[in-house]
């Protein structure tokens, strides 16, 4: 009887270690995998216009890259355009569509713990029009960080 109760104990503390660890694993998945998202507003654009967002990663040439996911909606919400790529410290990338209305939303994942404080994305939106080649500002980007921990 003796050693029937041992085992349970054993059983018992087993599955208690493994919740602890199960808990501490998703919280260094959470940290590893952050994520940081960018969003615009709805752009009008005439049938001559494009609108374009630039998504620039700013940090040390000596940190790793992250993957980013840009996107153009339409005014419904319908998916129009996409372009996932790896963007490393420094560097930028962009993606351009044509209208009627547009609006943007862009994310970042991090893989890494080990990131500096002055690591940011910053973005712009701005309208092309193809005819005369001039530019005109458009609203912001507005960055918000990824959805809370669990």
């Amino acid at each position: 009887m003796a050693g029937i109760a041992r085992i349970k104990v054993v059983a018992v503390v087993c599955l208690a270690a493994g919740l602890v660890a199960g808990a501490a694993a998703n919280q260094v998945i959470a940290a590893v995998f952050s994520q940081q998202f960018l969003n615009s507003g709805l752009i009008p654009l005439s049938e001559s216009e494009q609108a374009v967002l630039a998504l620039s990663m700013d940090d040390r040439k000596d940190q790793p890259a992250a993957k980013v996911l840009l996107q153009a909606f339409d005014r419904d919400g319908a998916l129009v355009a996409r372009r996932e790529t790896t963007l490393e410290p420094g560097a930028s990338t962009t993606l351009r569509v044509s209208g009627p209305w547009v609006r943007f939303h862009a994310e970042a994942l991090e893989e890494s713990l080990d990131l500096t404080a002055r690591r940011a994305f910053v973005g712009s939106v701005h309208v092309i029009n193809e005819l005369t080649q001039t530019i005109r500002p458009s609203c912001s980007i507005d960055p918000f960080p990824g959805p809370p921990g669990r």
